[in-house]
């Protein structure tokens, strides 16, 4: 095998990097992606890609807050707030299936990027308009994550598990088709418990009240 062209590190941009860690990530999955196979994958040396992203972490970070800042933020013209809230569970979904490997990212990372940290924020603001308080807010927002975390890596099982029996691609799509609506069908189920929430006053039981009773 050749050995990969080396290029001068002024070159290397944030879109680069991501680019190549984002297929490196599909193709060898999250555990593939090394600073010497990046800088491979991008044609530099290791100390050239070190000094544009500081360690593997930062790298992760990058690719995650790249990712999720193509999820919108629908505004108020849009709908009501759990309405809106829900074009940012379908957004984020979506963005994070359009690229293959980057499930295992998602469950595993505790980092907080600054978009994950403006998604988190719109989130419970979104809540919080709709008419909980911030403490119940907190804890539907953690609800919600947990079933979008689900769903993501349900669809991304269904998906791997196809091409592994060399499924066509008609079926493939219409797997992605069938997780799309399991997911709108499982939102509708969260709303509909959201609203008995907001019915009792909008604690129902799940703030510092539920808190209290869980074991340590």
């Amino acid at each position: 095998m050749a050995a990969p062209r080396r290029a001068g590190h002024a070159g290397l941009t944030v879109d680069r990097i991501t680019a190549a860690a984002l297929e490196i990530i599909r193709r060898d999955g999250v555990d593939g992606l090394t600073m010497r196979v990046l800088a491979d994958e991008l044609g530099v040396t290791v100390a050239a890609a070190y000094r544009h992203v500081p360690n593997r972490a930062a790298v992760l970070e990058l690719v995650l807050d790249t990712v999720l800042s193509t999820v919108p933020l629908p505004d108020r013209t849009l709908g009501p707030p759990l309405e809106r809230l829900a074009m940012i569970t379908r957004a984020s979904f979506e963005a994070v299936l359009a690229h293959p490997g980057l499930d295992a990212l998602v469950s595993r990372s505790t980092a907080h990027t600054p978009t994950t940290r403006r998604l988190r924020q719109a989130t419970v603001s979104l809540l919080i308009e709709a008419g909980f308080d911030p403490d119940t807010a907190e804890q539907v927002e953690a609800v919600r994550h947990h079933l979008w975390l689900g769903s993501v890596a349900v669809a991304t099982v269904t998906s791997r598990r196809l091409q592994a029996g060399s499924a066509t691609p008609r079926k493939i799509a219409a797997a992605a088709q069938r997780s799309s609506e399991q997911l709108d069908f499982a939102i509708g189920l969260l709303d509909a418990g959201m609203q008995s929430l907001l019915v009792m006053g909008g604690t129902g039981g799940t703030g510092s009240e539920a808190r209290s009773q869980r074991p340590t």
